[in-house]
């Protein structure tokens, strides 16, 4: 996947929702494996893709406390006349379009880290039960940001952009996510236009 182009993203789509079968989780963390693996690219994609497959109303949530580029990707769909407006209890700001497009949560730089954990749970959940379908874009893995979010949200997907990651830097990122006690649900091998060797799936596993 390289672009907005919806297809590839419908593709990531049909098979999250396929993989966990009727039990859909209906909010999806993104986590990237380093900087500049396209998770905000893929959590925009994949809310395109939410809505054209019907999944009733969608959130993009900006968690990430470096880049903050959601806002840049949808500002065709939330142009500034969208209706933005404040969410209690939690730093940042709502904005929300009109229907068949998603609406974005830009957090606060800090990334709610002043906040205490039950705090932006109870803030989190009352945010995610007026949508349909969450992605949450949390950044990096060497922020503390993916692992505070992995409790709020329903499964964790690492993003690995493939043109970058090397077998050993797999290693390396495998070992710290170990130590760190940080699990993921799944993964995307990212900005690969040929055939994925079978290699990097079983190591990133």
């Amino acid at each position: 996947m390289r672009s907005l182009d919806t297809s590839p993203y419908e593709t990531v789509y049909r098979r999250l929702a396929a993989s966990v079968g009727a039990g859909a989780p209906r909010v999806i963390g993104l986590a990237g494996a380093g900087r500049g693996q396209g998770t905000t690219t893929l959590a925009v994609g994949l809310a395109r893709a939410a809505l054209s497959h019907g999944a009733g109303t969608v959130l993009v949530v900006d968690a990430a406390t470096r880049g903050r580029s959601a806002a840049r990707l949808l500002a065709r769909d939330l142009p500034g006349s969208a209706r933005a407006e404040n969410v209690d209890g939690l730093p940042g700001e709502l904005r929300i379009g009109g229907a068949g497009v998603p609406a974005l949560f830009s957090l606060a730089p800090d990334g709610g880290n002043g906040m205490h954990d039950d705090a932006l749970r109870e803030a989190c959940a009352a945010l995610f039960a007026r949508f349909d379908f969450v992605v949450v874009d949390t950044g990096d893995v060497a922020s503390v940001v993916p692992a505070r979010w992995r409790t709020l949200v329903d499964c964790l997907v690492l993003v690995v952009d493939t043109n970058r990651e090397t077998i050993e830097s797999l290693s390396r990122l495998r070992k710290d996510l170990d130590d760190r006690g940080l699990s993921c649900d799944g993964f995307v091998l990212n900005k690969r236009r040929f055939h994925v060797p079978g290699f990097l799936y079983r190591l990133v596993r």
